[in-house]
């Protein structure tokens, strides 16, 4: 369902147990944005926040898969992966790594 109103709005919030030293988890998070686009007169931007700085714990690495809309490849698209790495994909999407481990209170944005 797609609500309008709530565009910019979207809080989500889950919560685990603690772990115990040694112990790690895994988590992943899913999902799409449509018209994130900025239009400039010379080009199209994309500034997306991906991990945020509000949290208490490192995030050991982050990845984005950025997929591309149909007719634009790859090879067309100019990244700035915020320090990591960005490897495109067989099905022209752009794989987007962070650079190494996020500590906590540290944003990384693409």
């Amino acid at each position: 369902v797609i609500r309008n109103e709530l565009a910019g709005q979207v809080d989500l919030t889950w919560s685990f147990p603690p772990l115990v030293r040694g112990e790690e988890d895994v988590w992943r998070l899913r999902y799409r944005v449509h018209g994130a686009l900025r239009t400039l007169p010379d080009q199209q931007q994309l500034q997306w926040t991906a991990v945020y700085p509000d949290r208490a714990v490192r995030v050991e690495n982050a990845r984005v898969r950025l997929h591309l809309p149909p007719g634009v490849s790859a090879a067309a698209v100019t990244v700035d992966g915020g320090g990591g790495s960005v490897e495109p994909q067989s099905d022209d999407s752009l794989l987007i790594s962070s650079p190494g481990h996020i500590p906590a209170g540290r944003s990384w944005t693409i």
